[in-house]
């Protein structure tokens, strides 16, 4: 594969003690396709879409059992918005998380 490919890699540290690692490689593969790996053992293969300027949705490609996931991301009025989303077998999508950062 002669294309580029983004790595994201996450930490977040909680008042708890609790620690949540995450790795995500985005590449090309004909479309945009991504494949997310936590601490927790979730393996998530993602189709991308941009349904609009200024923002990208992973969902998951749906040859995985059991549920749904969906991560937004969107630019408004200077911040990065996020959603992560959840959808059991035969239900619709629910926000599990959402948040907002803005560049300091």
């Amino acid at each position: 594969m002669n294309s580029k490919i983004i790595v994201r890699h996450n930490r977040a540290e909680y008042d708890s003690g609790a620690r949540h690692d995450d790795l995500m490689v985005i590449y090309l593969e004909g479309t945009p396709r991504a494949i997310y790996f936590d601490s927790e053992g979730h393996v998530i293969r993602y189709k991308i879409s941009f349904p609009a300027d200024e923002s990208v949705v992973f969902e998951s490609d749906g040859t995985q059992p059991g549920p749904k996931y969906r991560l937004s991301y969107w630019i408004e009025k200077g911040s990065l918005k996020g959603k992560f989303e959840v959808a059991p077998p035969g239900s619709e999508y629910k926000t599990y998380m959402s948040w907002a950062s803005r560049k300091s």
